[in-house]
């Protein structure tokens, strides 16, 4: 059996660190995909200062499409490829992603 050249964790390789309009944010769940003990969710901050945000998460209990969440990301990467999901991310934040408590949080709440 020959070693694999892909990283067995997308953490192996070293990762970015996020902007810091990126660090903690508030936003809207609109997709969730689930590749193995990872889901995929797109997030739509509200503040508007960013686009709609891919975050991967270590879980697999992920709030309802539509609910409000808020997004705590350690590291970022770039050109992200999910051989389970057979696709590539430009960007992809890694973190914590949970329901908020309230739809008017902010970043600094967080």
């Amino acid at each position: 059996m020959q070693p694999s050249s892909r990283p067995l964790s997308p953490f192996a390789a070293v990762p970015e660190a996020p902007a810091p309009e990126e660090l903690a944010f508030v936003g809207e769940l609109r997709e969730v995909q689930r590749a193995g003990s990872y889901s995929y969710l797109l997030v739509v901050p509200s503040h508007g200062l960013l686009g709609p945000r891919w975050v991967a998460t270590a879980s697999q209990q992920t709030p309802p499409i539509g609910s409000q969440v808020s997004v705590r990301a350690f590291a970022v990467r770039t050109a992200f490829e999910s051989p389970r999901l057979k696709r590539s991310f430009d960007r992809l934040l890694f973190g914590l992603v949970a329901a908020s408590q309230t739809a008017s949080a902010t970043p600094a709440s967080l």
